[in-house]
C-alpha cells in the first residue's frame, strides 16, 4: 500500500516515505535505562532485528506478565493463552504502558519498571495492587497495526497525518465542518474545500468522507485511500463546477481534516425532542430531576415567529424553574438536564413534548396547534436537589415519603409513567437500610412495600406486565402474605399467560382473605381465560390428530408447527427463598413438578458417601449460556456454589475435626470465643466415650481432604454441580465438584476473572 501515499502533501511538501521511530534509549541486552524523566526504567531482555517502532494511533498486540516488586504476580497474558490488544497513546491502559511500549521494536521483549505515577498512583487497582505500588511488567511486542483499515475490507484506507484532541468522534446526526482535498492516483487534483459542513449521516462528496469522519477526533488530519465502491463506483463523475471529473472505477486519494463539529442528539426514543449544541458547556456536572435551573431562552415557531424571550432583555433576569415538576413543556424539561453550565444549544420539540393539539397563548405570540417549536436555551446555572447520599437517615425517608406523596398525585391524574418514576426514586432513598435504627427500617419497609406496589399499579396501567411482576415478588419478599402483591401479580401472569403461576397467587391470597372482592372478581377472569385456553388447545390437537388420519400419503410432506406451539416454555428457576413448585398434567395422566423458584437441594459428597440439604447461594458458570448465570437460573448441569455450614457439621461429628475455620491460639482466645465455642459444643474439651475416641482416631488415619475442598470450606461456599432437572422434578439435586473436575471449573472461573482483569487493565 506504501505507493497510495506517495503523493504530494497540501502546501506543496513530500510526505516522508518512511515513519522513523520515536527517540528512545538505544539498549543491549541486559541493560536498563530510564525513559524520560518521570522514573520509567526499561530493560531489555530480548531484541530484535527490526528498526520500526509504533506511533500513537497504533493498534498494538502485545504478551505480557504484571507482577510486584516483591514478585508477586496479579496478570498475565500469557496464562490467559491470548494476546492483548490495546490502542497506543489513547489513555487506554496506565501511562507507563503508552510512554514504555512506543519505544519497542517488533518481536523486542522487555522488562517494565513503572513508577505509583504512571501507574495506578495512590488509589492502587484493589484487590490486586495496593495503593502507591511501583509495578514490573515483562512485556513482548507481537506486531501493530499502523494504517487502519476503516471499513474492514480494504474501501477505505486511513493514515493519521496529524492527530486530533480529546476522545470523542462525531455521530450519525452530528454536523461536521472539515475540510479536503481529493486527487486522483496520477496526483490530479479533482476536488477541494477550505470550509465544508454537513450531517455525518447524509454525507458529502463521496460515502468515504463520512465514513471516515465517524472514526476522526476533532482537528485530526487523515489521508485516505478510497476505491471505487467507496467513491464513484464503476459510473464514475461527470465535471461540474469546480469539481474535476472522476473517471469510472477510479481509486481516490482524499486529504481530510476534521475542523470541528456540533453535538446533534435524540432526547427521546421517538425522535420527537431533538438537541443541537451550539456552544459547548464547562465540566461535565449536569441538572439531575428536582434541580433549580436558571435559563435564557428565546423560543420559535417554524416561520421564525418569536413566541417567547427570556433574560435577553437589557437588565431582565434569567428564566428560573424546577425540573421534572412540570413548570415548563416536556421537551423543555428533557433537553435542560442533558446540558452542562454554559452551554448553548438549539432544541426542536415536536408537538407532542410541547402544546399538543392545543392553542397556546405565550408572552409575545400564539402558539397554533400541533406546532414544531424551536428554543435556543442558555443554561446560566443550576443547583441540584440533593442526592440520597448527602442526605442523614431522617432526611431520606422524609425525601420517600414526599416521593410516594407526588406519585399518587400524578397516579390519580393518569399520568403514570410520571408515577412509576417518583415511587422508584423514592424507593432508591431507602433502598439500603442496615444503617438504619429499629423503627426507622420498620418506617422504610412500609414506604417499600407501599411504593413498590403502588409502581406495580402504574406498571400494570402502563402494560409492563414483566416489571409488574418483578416489583410484586419484591414486596413479597419483604411481606409473604401481602394480598395486594399476590392480586397485582396474578394480574401480571395473567397478561403474561402465565394461567397456572396467576391461579398459584390466587388461591393463596384467598386463603388470606377469603372475603376479598377484587381477588374473586380476578379469579372469575383467570377461568375464563382458562377455558378459552383448554378449549384453543383441544381444537388445536384435535385438528392436528385428524389431519395425521386422514393424510395416509407416506411421501406426504411433514406437518410443520409453529415454535410457541411445539412445547411449553422452560421453567427457567431462579434462586429464591420464595419457593414456588407447581404440578403440571403430562400425557397419559401423568405429573411433572415445575420447579419456579428454589434455594435449596440435596447435594451429596461422593468421597465421604453423605449427602445433606443446603442452601444454594449462586449460579458462578454455565456452559452453554452466559445469561444464565447472569439472571442465576438453575438447570441441569449448572455450577452452583452451596452452603458449606451442614458439611462442616458433618465432618466435626464424623472426624472431630473443625475443617475450615482458624484457629485462636490459647492465649489470643478470650472469654467470648469459648463461650461461642461452648455454644456450638466445639471446644475440644466435650467429654467423648473411650468408644467413640477409638472410633474417631481410626477414621482420622484414613481420612484425606482435597486441598482445594479445604479451601472452599474456608470461605463457607462449596462448587457444585446440579444433576437434577428442577423444571422436571421440582428439585434441584447435585453433588459437590472434586477431583480433576473441581479443577477443571476452577481453571474456567478463574479465566473467566483474568479475562475482566485484562480489559480493566
Amino acid at each position: 500500500m506504501d505507493h497510495d501515499f506517495d503523493m504530494a502533501a497540501p502546501g506543496g511538501e513530500m510526505m516522508d516515505d518512511f515513519d522513523l521511530p520515536d527517540d528512545g534509549p538505544v539498549l543491549k541486552v541486559g541493560e536498563e535505562k530510564e525513559i524520560g524523566k518521570q522514573g520509567l526504567k526499561k530493560k531489555l531482555l530480548k531484541a530484535s532485528e527490526s528498526w520500526e517502532t509504533p506511533k500513537s494511533g497504533d493498534e498494538v498486540e502485545v504478551h505480557y506478565t504484571g507482577t510486584l516488586l516483591d514478585g508477586t504476580q496479579f496478570d498475565s497474558s500469557r496464562d490467559r493463552g491470548t494476546p492483548f490488544k490495546f490502542t497506543l497513546g489513547q489513555g487506554q491502559v496506565i501511562k507507563g504502558w503508552d510512554e514504555g511500549i512506543k519505544t519497542m521494536k517488533k518481536g523486542e521483549n522487555a522488562l517494565f519498571t513503572i513508577p505509583p505515577e504512571m501507574a495506578y498512583g495512590a488509589s492502587g487497582s484493589p484487590p490486586t495492587i495496593p495503593p502507591n505500588a511501583t509495578l514490573q511488567f515483562d512485556v513482548e511486542l507481537l506486531s501493530w497495526t499502523s494504517v487502519n483499515d476503516i471499513t474492514k475490507d480494504g474501501g477505505i484506507i486511513k493514515k493519521v497525518l496529524k492527530e486530533g484532541e480529546k476522545w470523542e468522534n462525531p455521530k450519525d446526526l452530528d454536523e461536521v465542518i472539515v475540510t479536503f482535498e481529493a486527487y486522483l492516483e496520477d496526483k490530479t487534483l479533482i476536488a477541494n474545500s477550505d470550509t465544508m459542513e454537513f450531517t455525518v449521516k447524509e454525507g458529502y462528496f463521496c460515502p468515504a468522507l463520512s465514513k471516515a469522519v465517524k472514526t476522526m477526533k476533532k482537528g485530526e488530519k487523515v489521508l485516505l485511500a478510497v476505491k471505487p465502491q467507496y467513491g464513484f463506483g464503476d459510473k464514475g463523475k461527470a465535471a461540474s463546477g469546480d469539481e474535476g471529473a472522476v473517471p469510472p472505477n477510479a481509486t481516490l486519494h482524499i486529504t481530510l481534516e476534521l475542523v470541528s463539529w456540533r453535538t446533534v442528539s435524540e432526547l427521546t426514543d421517538d425522535k420527537k425532542v431533538i438537541k443541537k449544541i451550539l456552544k459547548e458547556g464547562e465540566g461535565y456536572e449536569r441538572p439531575n430531576e428536582g434541580a433549580v435551573v436558571t435559563v435564557k431562552l428565546i423560543g420559535k415557531l417554524q416561520d421564525g415567529t418569536v413566541f417567547l424571550k427570556k433574560g435577553h432583555g437589557e437588565g431582565e433576569e434569567p428564566f428560573e424553574f424546577k425540573t421534572d415538576e412540570e413548570q415548563v413543556i416536556e421537551g423543555l424539561d428533557k433537553a435542560v438536564v442533558t446540558m452542562k453550565k454554559g452551554e448553548i444549544a438549539l432544541v426542536i420539540i415536536a408537538p407532542e413534548y410541547a402544546f399538543g393539539a392545543s392553542e397556546s397563548k405565550q408572552e409575545l405570540a400564539m402558539v397554533p396547534p400541533n406546532s414544531t417549536l424551536y428554543y435556543e436555551i442558555e443554561l446560566v446555572s443550576f443547583v441540584k436537589d440533593k442526592e440520597s447520599w448527602d442526605m442523614n437517615i431522617p432526611e431520606k425517608i422524609e425525601a420517600a415519603g414526599k416521593k410516594k406523596e407526588e406519585g399518587n398525585a400524578f397516579f390519580k391524574a393518569g399520568k403514570y409513567a410520571k408515577a412509576s418514576k417518583r415511587y422508584e426514586k423514592a424507593v432508591k432513598y431507602i433502598e439500603y437500610d442496615t444503617a438504619f435504627a429499629e423503627e426507622e427500617k420498620k418506617q422504610a419497609k412500609a414506604l417499600k412495600v407501599a411504593c413498590n406496589l403502588n409502581d406495580a399499579a402504574s406498571k400494570l396501567k402502563l402494560k409492563e406486565y414483566k416489571q409488574a411482576e418483578k416489583l410484586c415478588t419484591k414486596v413479597l419478599e419483604l411481606e409473604g402474605r401481602n394480598v395486594k402483591a399476590l392480586y397485582r401479580r396474578a394480574q401480571a401472569y395473567i397478561q403474561l399467560a402465565d394461567l397456572d403461576l396467576a391461579e398459584l397467587d390466587i388461591k393463596k391470597a384467598l386463603e388470606i382473605d377469603p372475603n376479598n372482592r377484587d381477588v374473586k372478581l380476578e379469579y372469575k377472569i383467570l377461568k375464563e381465560k382458562m377455558k378459552e385456553f383448554n378449549k384453543e388447545e383441544a381444537k388445536f390437537y384435535g385438528n392436528m390428530f385428524a389431519k395425521l388420519t386422514k393424510d395416509s400419503d407416506k411421501d406426504a410432506e411433514p406437518m410443520r408447527f409453529p415454535r410457541y406451539e411445539l412445547g411449553r416454555q422452560p421453567a427457567n428457576t431462579k434462586i429464591s427463598s420464595n419457593k414456588t413448585v407447581r404440578r403440571i398434567r403430562v400425557r397419559g395422566g401423568n405429573a411433572k413438578w415445575r420447579a419456579l423458584r428454589l434455594d435449596t437441594g440435596n447435594f451429596s459428597w461422593g468421597s465421604e458417601a453423605v449427602t445433606r440439604k443446603t442452601r444454594i447461594l449462586d449460579v458462578v458458570y454455565n456452559a452453554s449460556n452466559n445469561e444464565l448465570v447472569r439472571t442465576q437460573t438453575l438447570v441441569k448441569s449448572a455450577i452452583v456454589q452451596v452452603d458449606a455450614a451442614p458439611f462442616r457439621q458433618w465432618y466435626l461429628q464424623h472426624y472431630n475435626i473443625d475443617i475450615g475455620r482458624k484457629k485462636k491460639t490459647a492465649a489470643k482466645k478470650d472469654a467470648k470465643d469459648v463461650a461461642a465455642e461452648e455454644a456450638d459444643g466445639t471446644t475440644e474439651e466435650t467429654k467423648k466415650s473411650g468408644n467413640l475416641l477409638r472410633k474417631l482416631e481410626k477414621r482420622q488415619k484414613d481420612r484425606t481432604l482435597d486441598s482445594h475442598i479445604e479451601e472452599q470450606f474456608s470461605g463457607g461456599r462449596l462448587l457444585a454441580c446440579i444433576s437434577s432437572r428442577p423444571g422436571q422434578c421440582g428439585r434441584a439435586d447435585g453433588y459437590i465438584l472434586e477431583g480433576k473436575e473441581l479443577e477443571f471449573y476452577m481453571k474456567k472461573l478463574q479465566r473467566k476473572k483474568g479475562k475482566a482483569a485484562g480489559a480493566a487493565a
